[in-house]
């Protein structure tokens, strides 16, 4: 983002309630949703962001309002996810692990997509996992995979992006 961009938008979240993130995972569950994603000019994205003040808070952790965090996707040698995000398949799937630079937390999640629902399932992992397939995560993905993709063979997946 760009430094003027970010520095706008850190200005305009300044406005909105805070809400930590205990608060936020007491409150609300994002394990299963529906999502809408649009797309918008990195310009337009303060003033869209002021619409919402009044029925949105923000997670604020040490006066932080704007996150880091870095990805590293799982997938099979083959792709198999990737190419059914691309094909726009009713259901998908994507598994990655993700650190949250900014409070130490890494996760290692999996996600189930079938129409417009949803569905996350994850633990909580050592950042020094992060972006690792070890046992742990391996067992994790064979069962929520095995379970939810009823007839699907046994799918090896790595690290890929």
């Amino acid at each position: 983002m760009e430094r003027a961009v970010e520095k706008d938008l850190q200005n305009t979240l300044k406005v909105f309630a805070p809400i930590s993130l205990q608060q936020l995972n007491a409150s609300v569950s994002f394990l299963e949703r529906i999502d809408t994603k649009y797309l918008v000019h990195v310009k337009d994205l303060a003033d869209i962001v002021k619409e919402f003040e009044k029925d949105y808070y923000v997670l604020n952790i040490k006066d932080i309002r704007l996150f880091n965090y870095d990805n590293v996707y799982m997938d099979s040698k083959a792709l198999d996810f990737y190419y059914a995000h691309e094909r726009g398949d009713d259901v998908r799937v994507k598994v990655r692990t993700r650190n949250y630079v900014d409070s130490n937390l890494c996760f290692f999640e999996y996600k189930h997509k079938e129409g417009n629902l949803i569905r996350k399932f994850r633990y909580q992992e050592d950042p020094k996992n992060f972006g690792q397939m070890d046992i742990e995560a391996s067992h994790f993905f064979s069962s929520v995979y095995g379970s939810l993709m009823e007839g699907a063979t046994k799918l090896e997946i790595g690290p890929m992006m």
